[in-house]
């Protein structure tokens, strides 16, 4: 026998038969492992209320709570009838006598009368109109402290002249407080008699309460003609010459 042939080209495949039939029931295999737990179903709906159980015991008093706010006062009742009068107490002792009251104003302070009166022989020179000049008259000047805020001057005089020439010659008479001129006034001689006529002036003045002042006549002799005269105010020995300053001080 020669040798065997190359194979042909595998031919195309064939049409697929039909099913077989089902094979039996292989044995059951063994239990796998146990799977995770599912997630949680959502909740079902209620269900119907049950019946009333009976009344349980009566539970242990709690504990007492705070109190409560305090109420709104009550309307006042009205009020009872007045008791008897109770016996009087015994007198307490005496207070500590309280601090001396303030000291009230000065009452208005009474009339005081300051007074100066000529009584010794004084003279003055009277030369002719124009010459001589003031100076004090002796005796008449006062010193004083108000207690008033008014004081009111009298002064008066009288004075004679030398018997050599009876013209009218003159004097010159002035009132000074504190150095300061206040007023000026004149007496004047007689034709039938050698002196002045009487001579009083009265004057006011408005002065500052507790403050010192001086008050004092200041005089000035003067001839009208020659022969010149020499005019005397001799208190002490010719009873119709005289001279008196008097200030009142009074409210």
């Amino acid at each position: 026998t020669g040798n065997n042939g190359a194979t042909g080209a595998v031919g195309a495949t064939g049409v697929t038969g039909n099913d077989g039939p089902t094979g039996a029931i292989g044995a059951t295999g063994s239990t796998g492992a146990t799977g995770s737990t599912g997630a949680v179903g959502s909740t079902g709906s209620t269900g119907a209320a049950g019946s009333t159980g009976s009344t349980g015991a009566v539970g242990a008093t709690g504990a007492t709570g705070n109190d409560g706010a305090t109420g709104v006062t009550g309307a006042v009742g009205a009020t009872g009838s007045t008791g008897a009068t109770g016996a009087v107490g015994a007198t307490g002792a005496t207070g500590v006598t309280g601090p001396t009251g303030v000291t009230g104003p000065t009452g208005p302070t009474g009339v005081i009368t300051y007074k100066a009166v000529g009584a010794s022989d004084v003279s003055i020179a009277a030369p002719l109109i124009g010459g001589g000049a003031w100076v004090d008259m002796p005796g008449m000047t006062l010193t004083l402290t108000p207690v008033n805020a008014n004081l009111n001057l009298e002064f008066s005089t009288r004075s004679t002249f030398s018997a050599t020439n009876y013209d009218e010659h003159r004097i010159k008479y002035k009132i000074v407080r504190d150095g300061v001129d206040v007023r000026e006034f004149y007496a004047y001689g007689s034709f039938t008699f050698n002196a002045t006529e009487p001579t009083t002036i009265t004057y006011p003045f408005t002065v500052a309460i507790g403050t010192p002042t001086t008050i004092k006549i200041q005089w000035w002799a003067e001839s009208v003609s020659n022969p010149t005269v020499t005019f005397f105010n001799h208190a002490a020995t010719l009873p119709y010459t005289y001279r008196a300053l008097t200030i009142t001080d009074k409210p």
